[in-house]
């Protein structure tokens, strides 16, 4: 962001002398005066040099680390300083350490520094001198603050977040120091170097557009070293990308003796320049130059053209109402454990987010490098930068924790403050959801509001708020990231929980301890006419929806060799293991690709209802990616690598999810032959221009267009633009179908595309081949030779079938744990039965009635399979068939014993097990013994 053009440096990395401390005992017995006994490269982290404890136990719970060390750690090398340095202000400059360090030079104590996201700087003017001197640095990661600390118990209660004991000094280092996943690293990354400049120079020059954005202000910090005093002379030049100088000018500078001083000034700026966002994300560059006396100092600041507000309930940027579309970055970097300081790493994950059709990042509980700042900056991504601390926190902060934080807030405004793409900062994860502690809430919402009235008189150019969910009435802050409304928050202080869709902002309800016994896809049948509307209507500041999804895909654990860098994917190779012995092995192929269909329908269906809504100002998706920790939450359409698992193009993901979005508004998903099909366009619009466009709708039966329509419409910028209304009759189908149903505007090449099931009204179905139980009748029936359906009203060992797949992991939250549904769906016994192999809308009734068989003890191979937790990896389904004696049977346990009249989906369903059955391509290869059969339906 900045950049001083006259520093003289001196390059730090490689080779360094290096020695564990787990005992503590470096501090003591002086190690500063002795050589190291071992070798390491810097930059780096005990973790990529092999140093520490050896592997940490395989668990399904996180990846494991294959060195794992929390200690201090010493580094040591000689280091030769040029005559160049004298007389100059000299720091030894540390991008990023974790998190506590001390330093020396030769025997002399320079100081110490703490921070998770902010530089390490030590200033050595006072002592150093040219030539060869020893720099001994010490690094903290076990966050114990004082060396003396007579508590090292580190067997008491973990955090959720940082993973330290709570006996310990400090507990607030987020997903800096996770062990979720794990990131607690030790070392040294990024830049190091020796920084020589001028005594007086430029320390810091800031960017404050107006709200006007025809002027800056200009905000400099100068530091003098020298004790003078005098007048200094400013030139500044504005340059574009391509260097052309747009403006330039000299400013009088009076110098005082003091250390630090600080001047500002307004400039106005010449016409024609482009303002930054997610569409021109373009940087301009002033170069300063300070000269005092014969002495100058240069210093080059980037800033993009940018006012960020809150108004009226929405996000403001550039005067525009705008929407983000975001996900959450974990701090999961499964290769190197920390995050990268290069761009090159930043620049590869916003160009793969914004192919998906996402501007905005949140960043769980930790401040990325300023690499990530950089590209952003370039890819127009507006960042939500959070503050460290204890996720959930059920008890008061503790004193010096709350400074610590506030010295880190602190920090992280100074240093990366002045980045277009730093939009947003949260003062943690979950802050205030400990409803049954009203007192404890009540002052830490005081301690939340203070750091944030704090940031707000420190730098104006971002939006704060005191909590990434949930939101309060209490709070001062600008927006709110929640994932229930304020009537939500209401109803979780008085301790009840409701099925109220206004209270929520997501398909999940949360604070109940079943997230899908109130998810909105477990309890209502498939609509599209859903939004969050209603509930935001005394909303007085922007909502943000917070980690929206969630959806888990089955682990891929073809994924393991990937996993090649410092972490090992233990959790991985214990799935494998468990699947390889049950001789499900080689199902994972298509467990991952139908559960990983489920995931993204729901994720695609979640983002098109937020964008309907009107009174929302964006989504933070959790996650586009993987999360291998906490659980092993795969949770993403990306692999923890950023890479595709092959389940939506960018392309076609941008469809639904984009800044001009086509959306459809239809009361349900599932009719019958011959009803009125009623359905809603919309443009969800957040560009910053508006026209008049011509849309059409299509709906097609295999590629045959079975009617089209359409018209002209005005689409205004910021806002979800209501198009126009259609309607058809649907045929009189005798069989079911599959609709598609596309919306298109067509002079922008913008469309979207829905599905539709059509089934055939039908008479309530009956037949002497059903069964409902194996009674001695059933019995003599198949060993006559009959063909027979079993409908089981009994199933001992099963479970409640669930229409969605897992909830975050099958670790968390009580849930059955299950993935969907995995089937060929050419098999005869779904002929006429449309489908693709996996759970659709159209098989919301039939899995929501349903019983799920445990086929462990069978020697069966389902036809419609129910993947099961990887926790457990049971051989589960709703339909199999076999041959029992001389009979033949086929069973399913999806609740078509039932008046079916009102149920078209599983009515047909029943009606084609039933065409099946007497059909000559039922029979079933795989056998039962009548006592095998008898001992599953009795057990």
């Amino acid at each position: 962001m900045t950049e001083n053009r006259n520093i003289n440096t001196v390059l730090l990395n490689g080779n360094w002398k290096f020695s564990l401390d787990p005992e503590r005992r470096g501090i003591r017995d002086a190690w500063y005066l002795k050589e190291l006994p071992d070798l390491v490269r810097l930059p780096g982290t005990t973790d990529s040099n092999g140093k520490g404890q050896g592997p940490e136990k395989q668990n399904y719970r996180n990846l494991n680390r294959k060195n794992s060390y929390m200690g201090q750690a010493w580094y040591q090398k000689k280091i030769w300083v040029p005559e160049s340095f004298s007389g100059k202000y000299v720091t030894l400059f540390l991008e990023r350490c974790l998190w506590d360090t001390m330093l020396w030079m030769d025997d002399q104590f320079v100081g110490a520094g703490e921070s998770l996201a902010a530089p390490h700087v030590f200033d050595l003017t006072d002592i150093i001198t040219p030539g060869q001197h020893v720099f001994t640095l010490m690094v903290d990661n076990s966050n114990l603050g004082d060396e003396n600390a007579a508590d090292m118990d580190t067997s008491g209660c973990r955090d959720l977040s940082s993973g330290f004991s709570r006996h310990r000094k400090r507990n607030c280092g987020g997903h800096h120091t996770s062990f979720l996943m794990p990131t607690n690293w030790n070392g040294v990354t990024g830049v190091m170097e020796l920084r020589a400049q001028e005594p007086v120079h430029l320390e810091k020059a800031e960017i404050y557009p107006l709200k006007s954005l025809d002027k800056i202000e200009v905000r400099l910090r100068i530091k003098n070293k020298a004790g003078c005093s005098g007048e200094g002379n400013l030139h500044f030049e504005l340059k574009d990308e391509l260097d052309t100088c747009l403006m330039s000018g000299e400013k009088k500078l009076p110098i005082a003796k003091e250390a630090v001083q600080y001047c500002s000034f307004v400039l106005d700026l010449p016409e024609g320049m482009t303002q930054w966002n997610e569409f021109t994300p373009v940087l301009y560059q002033i170069e300063f130059t300070l000269q005092v006396g014969k002495r100058e100092s240069c210093r080059t600041v980037s800033f993009g053209l940018r006012y960020l507000e809150a108004e009226d309930g929405h996000i403001i940027l550039n005067g525009h109402r705008i929407f983000l579309r975001g996900t959450v970055e974990n701090c999961t970097f499964p290769l190197t454990f920390a995050p990268p300081c290069d761009r090159g790493a930043w620049d590869r994950i916003f160009k793969i987010a914004a192919d998906y059709g996402l501007n905005h990042f949140r960043f769980h509980s930790f401040c990325p490098p300023e690499a990530a700042f950089n590209a952003a900056d370039r890819a127009g991504f507006l960042l939500q930068i959070e503050l460290g601390g204890s996720s959930c926190p059920d008890k008061p902060e503790e004193k010096e924790d709350t400074l610590f934080l506030q010295r880190e807030l602190e920090r992280i405004l100074d240093c990366y403050g002045g980045h277009p793409s730093f939009g947003m900062l949260s003062m943690g994860n979950e802050q205030l959801v400990s409803m049954n502690q009203p007192e404890m809430l009540a002052g830490h919402q005081k301690i939340l509001n203070e750091k944030v009235e704090f940031a707000r008189k420190k730098d104006s150019r971002h939006l704060y708020t005191c909590t990434s969910h949930p939101c309060t009435r209490e709070s001062v802050s600008d927006y709110f990231v929640s994932a229930w409304t304020l009537k939500g928050q209401d109803a979780a202080k008085a301790g009840k929980l409701t099925g109220n869709r206004d209270y929520y902002l997501n398909a999940i309800m949360w604070g109940g301890p079943d997230p899908l016994d109130t998810c909105i896809y477990c309890t209502q049948p498939p609509a599209l006419d859903t939004d969050y509307d209603q509930g935001l209507l005394d909303a007085d500041r922007p909502f943000i929806c917070h980690e929206a999804g969630q959806w888990e895909v089955f682990p891929d654990v073809r994924e393991i060799s990937r996993f090649c860098g410092v972490l090992e994917a233990g959790n991985l190779k214990l799935i494998r293991e468990d699947l390889e012995k049950k001789g499900m092995l080689e199902l994972v192929p298509s467990f991952v690709k139908a559960s990983g269909k489920l995931s993204l329908m729901l994720y695609r269906d979640e983002i098109e209802t937020m964008l309907k809504s009107r009174k929302l100002s964006g989504f933070q998706l959790l996650d586009l990616t993987d999360y291998p920790g906490q659980g092993t939450s795969t949770v993403g359409i990306l692999d923890a690598f950023w890479n595709s698992k092959g389940l939506i193009l960018p392309e076609e993901y941008r469809n639904f999810c984009s800044s001009l979005t086509m959306l459809l508004r239809s009361k349900k998903r599932v009719y019958m032959a011959g009803e009125t099909f009623e359905g809603e366009a919309l443009a969800a619009n957040y560009r910053t221009d508006g026209y008049e466009a011509d849309w059409r709708y299509t709906v097609t039966d295999m590629g045959e267009t079975l009617t089209a329509g359409g018209g002209s419409a005005q689409i205004i910028p910021g806002e979800v633009n209501s198009l126009g209304t259609f309607k058809f009759n649907l045929p009189f189908f005798k069989e079911a179908h599959q609709l598609k149903v596309k919306l298109e505007l067509l002079e922008k090449g913008v469309e979207n595309t829905w599905d539709f099931w059509i089934y055939p009204q039908m008479e309530e179905l009956d037949s002497p081949q059903i069964i409902t139980c194996l009674d001695e009748y059933a019995e003599d029936r198949l060993r006559s030779g009959e063909r027979l359906l079993l409908l089981p009203d009994n199933i001992p060992d099963s479970i409640p079938g669930v229409f969605t797949t897992v909830f975050w992991n099958p670790q968390m939250k009580k849930q059955t744990g299950t993935f969907g549904i995995c089937c060929e769906p050419s098999i005869p016994a779904l002929k006429g039965f449309p489908n693709e192999g996996y759970t659709q809308w159209q098989w919301w009734d039939v899995l929501k009635n349903s019983r799920v068989m445990n086929l462990d003890m069978l020697p069966v191979t389902p036809l419609i399979r129910v993947i099961d937790s990887f926790m457990s990896n049971r051989k589960l389904g709703i339909l199999f068939e076999a041959s029992v004696e001389k009979g033949s049977l086929l069973v399913c346990s999806a609740g078509l014993q039932e008046i079916l009249q009102d149920r078209p989906v599983s009515h047909w369903l029943k009606a084609c097990l039933l065409r099946y059955l007497e059909s000559d391509s039922f029979c079933p290869q795989e056998r039962l013994e009548m006592k095998q059969l008898r001992s599953f339906l009795e057990h």
